[in-house]
């Protein structure tokens, strides 16, 4: 979907994913897009309800531009008047009329993401706005009303919210008219594969099989987020258009908050079968001279991966370059992986 119909702006991004909970969410969109009915979507944080709320707004054929509202970035004391409006003087500070985000959504899609932050002492005026279609500025005398459809985000303790008091049931019930839940990434392996190919894709590059394991392979507790990130790194590490797995190894073991993953050397790395014979390693520096962009790219990896392949084997190409350029007379052995890999002279030149 493409273009800018009435002013809405640019179509999203699509949603991808081949999970049972993906295929879903996109069913409840397509048929509740053009409904009136508030929508409630639950999901941690990063697993991509942002995106879902732009697709329902999209898709709703509703003019004007989603109005976004990140309620955990209202200051308490102002949501109050943030959200459904102020007249001038209202309060200390209040030098001019401002109508409020209701106001600004009329005829529009409101999509107030991290629900459970707003103040309970608003929740009561938002349940109104909802039930009424009608907003009730700071210091006026009269409602003011308001066509605006909800689409509102909650994390997965939403239901320990509700048990606590934190959040308003009858609040809850009315915006949770439609939900569509969205479970952490880790719950829905099957999507990992099919979004690191968009993200790849977005900025012109493949993604190999092998590094497609590695990202299989993790926890992301940042979900999709975090994946988009990592891949985004990934891009700039690459020497050409396919992320190998040297490059996204790389980035992902720049990610610190991966759960249970720490060091980059627990994650399993397949090598491409020239990786694991030692003589490859030494008849491919020698045929490219020891030019280290030149060796990854006849091994098809990057260069990072190419380092840490030789350190993880004891090895440096330094040490190759300046051992493959000596001529000496006695012998002895560089070993790789408990292979001799290099015949050396006594003295510790290469044969």
């Amino acid at each position: 979907m493409s273009g800018s119909g009435n002013g809405r702006g640019p179509a999203p991004p699509p949603i991808v994913g081949e999970s049972a909970a993906i295929r879903r969410a996109a069913e409840l969109i397509e048929r509740y897009a053009t409904s009136k009915a508030p929508v409630l979507l639950v999901g941690a944080t990063g697993t991509g309800k942002d995106l879902l709320a732009q697709h329902l707004h999209w898709r709703s054929a509703r003019p004007g531009r989603l109005v976004a509202v990140n309620c955990a970035a209202l200051p308490r004391e102002m949501a109050d008047s943030l959200l459904f409006g102020h007249r001038r003087g209202a309060f200390t500070g209040a030098m001019e009329s401002r109508p409020g985000y209701f106001r600004v959504a009329d005829g529009s899609t409101l999509f107030l993401d991290e629900l459970l932050s707003l103040p309970v002492e608003c929740q009561a005026k938002l349940l109104r706005a909802v039930e009424a279609g009608e907003v009730w500025p700071l210091d006026e005398n009269e409602p003011v009303a308001v066509n605006v459809r909800i689409v509102a985000a909650v994390q997965e303790d939403v239901w320990t919210r509700l048990e606590s008091g934190a959040l308003r049931r009858d609040l809850f019930r009315r915006l949770a008219a439609v939900t569509i839940e969205l479970p952490p990434l880790v719950d829905r392996p099957e999507d990992i594969g099919p979004l690191a190919r968009c993200f790849a894709g977005a900025h012109g590059c493949t993604l190999t099989s092998e590094a497609e394991a590695i990202l299989r392979g993790a926890a992301w507790p940042d979900n999709v987020r975090q994946l988009r990130q990592v891949i985004e790194r990934a891009v700039i590490l690459a020497n050409a258009g396919a992320l190998d797995a040297g490059a996204v190894q790389t980035s992902v073991a720049m990610e610190p908050l991966l759960r249970g993953i720490h060091p980059c050397e627990t994650l399993p790395v397949p090598q491409p079968p020239s990786l694991r014979d030692p003589a490859a390693i030494l008849r491919i520096g020698r045929a490219r001279g020891w030019d280290a962009t030149k060796m990854a790219d006849a091994f098809g990896i990057s260069r990072a991966w190419l380092f840490r392949t030789l350190k993880d084997h004891g090895l440096s190409l330094r040490m190759l370059r300046r051992a493959d350029k000596s001529t000496q007379s006695r012998s002895s052995t560089v070993t790789v992986d408990g292979v001799d890999a290099v015949d050396f002279r006594a003295d510790g030149m290469p044969a």
